[in-house]
């Protein structure tokens, strides 16, 4: 949707809105006067339009149940505009809630309505001449600000000297008011960095005094010292020849590194570590030893022999006993009957008496061999018993062969320790004696003490050298007087930005300037730190807005109507409710079309200014 810049509204109808519950319709002129009694629907009509055009009431309010009729929950609004010579129609619905839009009998948003009429504030503020102030109080100053023309940053440094122009050159200048907050942040910055180095320097000074005050100190200090040292030099080396001590000490210190290198003798039982673990898996091999019987074989078969005769005995028992004339002999399947039931039986009795004996002599050959392979058993467990003792005796013999190499290298590691605590105390009682020499142990460790001292203070005596030549108060005076420099360079700058800010506000309020009586005040300066702050003050021939009458609140109204049409680009209704209040408009003509409501006490609703001022409803 493309932006309307400038209409005006032909018609209108209503229905089921607010006093219209049957639909009633209108018709508007270029100046339309719009009378009848209080309650008979002026006030609604400008309702009615605000709702078509914005989707809230004349004032802007969210709240849309007040809008219906009373009873209904279905309300429309139509109107008729006229913008750029062709008529359309504006249409929005509500029922239950639910709202629909048409324009020229196309469904579209509310957001296409904007895009063609502008926000809802700059629209109210146009049609409405009491909405800027009455509903978008300090809101009002936003609304101003997002609409007054940008200002060229060359139309500004035209306005300004040279000297300033120089000073904000290759300045950003998108956000002048930040750039000056950083220009003050710098000032008192610096500021506090001359407390701070006039504070510095005022140590340095009290330092250089301490130090040279500190130095005289400790200098006498050591030259006492030396004194004591001297003293108790002398007696420390008197007779004694220091030398031929160190050369002593230095002949036992080499005899202790040697031993110390050699390291205590090796305990090398290598060779008869091997012989044992021989020896043990010998031994452990031949206790492990088993009998293995040559006669396994032969008593295994002679013992199944003995089996096999013993299954064929209780068989052929087994069919002795139940021989008896009329059966059949199971072996020979002969019939027995009462004359061969002797010979049958004898033939077996004869049977089992030639197994008897071979079973005999089988088990005493049995006994025989396993006889035979007891004795051979105990011979074998005899020499193996013997090979057992054999190897116990020599593990035992090499086990004594270890010991002694062992016993033997700790003898020589206990005659080296001995040696190294011998050479140890010579070489404490030597060092001792270079140490202290002639001097008893609390003199020594006086003399140590002083000198010890005395490393102490010449130490603290260089710290104090060095610290001497360090920066001085003179180097601090300098740079306080760059710090002021730089103070005064920020100062020239904080001038020129705000030289600039004023003259860019200037050129942002001309516009302010086509007020006739109305008096908006968006910015102004702090007279005494020169900062531009934000404020909102809203007058009318001097007089602020809370104290101004009915009348004179229309009349300022119109005068920001107007302005929001020239800030806008958009030329557009406005309408006057409560006329009669406003009986002269000497401050400002509107420039649209205008929609004035006035009171005409016991009247019905009238539209004048147009051919037809109401139809009936359809």
């Amino acid at each position: 949707m493309e932006k309307i810049g400038s209409f005006k509204i032909t018609g209108m109808a209503a229905q089921g809105f607010k006093c219209f519950a049957e639909r009633q319709a209108f018709e508007f002129g270029d100046v339309s006067i719009i009378t009848g009694h209080n309650g008979m629907g002026k006030s609604s009509i400008a309702e009615a339009i605000a709702y078509a055009i914005t989707g809230s009431s004349f004032y802007g309010e969210q709240g849309l149940d007040r809008l219906y009729a009373l009873g209904s929950r279905d309300a429309s609004v139509e109107l008729v505009i006229e913008a750029g010579g062709e008529t359309h129609r504006l249409t929005r619905s509500r029922t239950n809630d639910a709202t629909t839009i048409t324009y020229d009998g196309v469904a579209i948003r509310q957001s296409d309505i904007a895009a063609m009429f502008g926000e809802r504030d700059v629209f109210l503020s146009i049609f409405n001449p009491l909405y800027f102030i009455e509903a978008l109080g300090d809101k009002g100053r936003s609304l101003l600000e997002r609409h007054l023309p940008s200002v060229p940053h060359e139309d500004v440094l035209g306005r300004i000297g040279e000297g300033s122009r120089k000073l904000l050159e290759g300045k950003g200048m998108k956000s002048p008011e930040s750039l000056l907050d950083g220009v003050r942040a710098d000032i008192r910055d610096l500021g506090d960095a001359i407390i701070y180095i006039d504070g510095q320097r005022d140590l340095l000074e009290s330092q250089a005094r301490e130090r040279r005050e500190a130095a005289i100190r400790k200098r006498a200090e050591v030259d006492e010292l030396d004194v004591a040292i001297g003293a108790l030099e002398k007696k420390r080396a008197e007779g004694l020849s220091f030398g031929a001590m160190e050369a002593e000490l230095d002949v036992i210190y080499a005899r202790y590194d040697e031993l110390s290198h050699e390291g205590p003798p090796a305990h090398d039982t290598k060779a008869v570590d091997a012989k044992i673990q021989h020896a043990m898996a010998a031994l452990e091999k031949r206790r492990a030893g088993a009998y293995a019987s040559a006669y396994a074989g032969q008593l295994a078969e002679l013992g199944a022999a003995v089996a096999g005769l013993r299954e064929t005995y209780s068989r052929e028992s087994a069919i002795l006993a139940g021989l008896r004339p009329g059966i059949q002999c199971p072996t020979c399947k002969q019939g027995v009957t009462e004359q061969n039931e002797a010979s049958v039986k004898k033939t077996f009795s004869d049977s089992i008496a030639r197994i008897k004996e071979k079973g005999r002599s089988l088990t005493a050959q049995i006994d025989e061999i396993k006889a035979l392979d007891e004795k051979t058993k105990a011979v074998f467990e005899g020499f193996r018993d013997d090979d057992v003792r054999k190897l116990e005796s020599e593990l035992d013999e090499l086990r004594g062969q270890r010991a002694e190499i062992a016993s033997s290298a700790d003898r020589g590691a206990e005659r080296r320790r001995a040696q190294m605590e011998s050479l140890k105390s010579k070489m404490q009682a030597l060092e001792l004696d270079i140490r202290f020499g002639n001097l008893d142990p609390d003199e020594g460790w006086t003399l140590e003490g002083h000198i010890e001292g005395r490393k102490k203070l010449e130490a603290e005596l260089a710290a104090l050298n060095e610290a001497a030549g360090g920066p001085g108060a003179e180097e601090k005076s300098g740079d306080i007087e760059g710090v002021k420099k730089a103070i005064k360079a920020r100062r020239e700058l904080e001038g020129a930005i705000k030289h600039y800010i004023t003259e860019r506000m200037r050129l942002m309020l001309e516009g302010f300037s086509l007020l006739n009586r109305v008096d908006i005040v968006l910015y102004e300066t702090v007279k005494k730190t020169g900062v531009v702050r934000d404020v909102f003050k809203f007058s009318y021939d001097g007089k602020p807005y809370k104290f101004l009458s009915l009348s004179e609140k229309v009349k300022a109204g119109l005068e920001v109507s107007e302005l929001m049409k020239r800030l806008t680009g958009r030329n557009y209704p406005v309408f006057i409710d409560n006329g009669e209040s406003v009986p002269v408009i000497d401050n400002v003509r509107p420039s649209g079309q205008a929609l004035i409501a006035q009171v005409a006490k016991g009247a019905p609703l009238e539209v004048a200014g147009a051919p037809d001022s109401r139809e009936a409803a359809a």
